[in-house]
């Protein structure tokens, strides 16, 4: 089972390695890895904020089954716990999605 800083990490484009390790392929650092508990989208805005920048574009592109997951306009006063935890289900539903919509192009 993967966990919640895992989900976000496919979700963002990361690579896995060996396991245990991530690294974003965009991040001008090479060897800049991280375990998932090194990760810090539940605490630090500027690891949050472009997930849900990529939130807030599928939704631009998708807003029919994006309707109602407006992550990317919560409150500016929302706790960043809270709005981690609402990224957290919209990666697990937007998964679903895709799996939906991969089962539907093959039949």
């Amino acid at each position: 089972m993967k966990t919640d800083n895992e989900l976000i990490a496919e979700f963002m484009g990361w690579e896995s390695f060996k396991e245990d390790l991530w690294h974003d392929p965009k991040s001008p650092k090479i060897m800049d890895l991280y375990e998932h508990y090194e990760m810090r989208w539940k605490t630090s805005w500027d690891w949050l904020m472009p997930v849900i920048q990529k939130i807030d574009l599928l939704n631009q592109q998708d807003p029919i089954s994006l309707e109602n997951y407006d992550v990317a306009y919560m409150p500016l006063s929302t706790p960043i716990n809270e709005v981690y935890e609402d990224v957290i289900e919209f990666i697990k539903w937007y998964n679903q999605l895709k799996e939906v919509r991969k089962t539907i192009k093959q039949t």
